[in-house]
């Protein structure tokens, strides 16, 4: 009668546990992605003899695995097994080859140009084009010229061509729809006129007059001795947006911060002085409006 060894039973019984341990570890997580596929996929069916085309993954060794995932077919659909598997023919006549297949790595497989209507298309899918009556190419000729415009556009070996069609631009003024504003108001400048506009080179001028009140007439007087610092126009405003027909192309928060940043990291000395009229001045003494009254005209590019 041969009797185990005390240690030979201990480990034995810690291995029986580790096993029961890694099933139910593996049962946990079937059912966690059992429920996590089920949340997201929606319902698929495929009918006996129905054409699909199949996900194989393919690895190989030092390249990822994601670049060399691939789909095949056309399959056929032999059975359905479950609700969410089928056996699929993916042999040939002489080599039989049969799988069954989660629902997952299937997909409905479709011929080249197939129409909801008329089903696959076999011929060139251009060569009944025709021109439609109202088409300005009338004549061979100017499909040839069309062809050739096309091929210019697109060549990429040609010269750089400039368009000269537009000689020349002048500056026009347009103004807000009120002159004074309170605070919080929206400031609006509309553009109704049919023109070509150059938002890069556009302008904005701003002008006023700072007062106070004094302590013994109780008047409202020009504060002569307020001081503005560097960029303070570009404060006054939370929002600035650029629009057209009504849609917000770009928008600006809080230029004030934006366009200090901006400037500080971007402009050289020459640029900096050229902003001085907009009221960028880094000087350490801060300009003092002559009888509060200022002005500033900034570029839009700037902001």
């Amino acid at each position: 009668m041969q009797v185990e060894n005390k240690d030979i039973i201990e480990i034995r019984e810690k291995l029986l546990a580790i096993q029961a341990q890694a099933a139910a570890n593996i049962t946990k997580r079937q059912e966690y992605d059992k429920d996590r596929y089920d949340s997201f996929h929606r319902h698929v069916d495929f009918s006996v003899g129905e054409q699909v085309k199949m996900f194989v993954p393919r690895r190989k060794i030092g390249k990822s695995p994601k670049l060399m995932c691939r789909w095949f077919g056309p399959y056929t659909v032999v059975k359905k097994v479950s609700d969410v598997n089928y056996e699929l023919e993916l042999g040939t006549k002489k080599k039989p080859k049969r799988e069954i297949v989660h629902v997952s790595r299937i997909l409905k497989y479709h011929d080249p140009w197939t129409s909801p209507t008329q089903g696959p298309k076999k011929e060139d899918p251009f060569q009944n084009i025709r021109w439609h009556e109202r088409c300005s190419l009338r004549s061979e000729d100017n499909v040839v010229d069309l062809n050739y415009t096309h091929k210019k556009m697109f060549d990429i070996e040609k010269g750089i061509e400039w368009d000269e069609d537009v000689v020349g631009y002048k500056f026009q003024s347009h103004g807000a729809y009120t002159a004074r504003y309170e605070n919080t108001d929206e400031i609006r400048i509309p553009l109704q006129e049919d023109l070509c506009t150059l938002p890069c080179d556009r302008l904005i001028l701003i002008e006023g007059q700072l007062v106070k009140t004094d302590a013994t007439t109780n008047k409202t007087v020009p504060a002569t001795e307020t001081k503005c610092v560097n960029n303070d126009v570009a404060f006054l405003f939370s929002e600035i947006r650029y629009e057209v027909s009504g849609v917000t192309v770009i928008t600006n928060t809080k230029p004030g911060i934006t366009t200090t940043m901006k400037n500080l990291a971007s402009l050289n000395q020459s640029e900096s002085l050229k902003l001085t009229m907009s009221g960028w001045d880094l000087n350490e003494k801060a300009t003092k409006p002559i009888d509060g009254y200022f002005q500033a005209c900034i570029p839009l590019n700037r902001l």
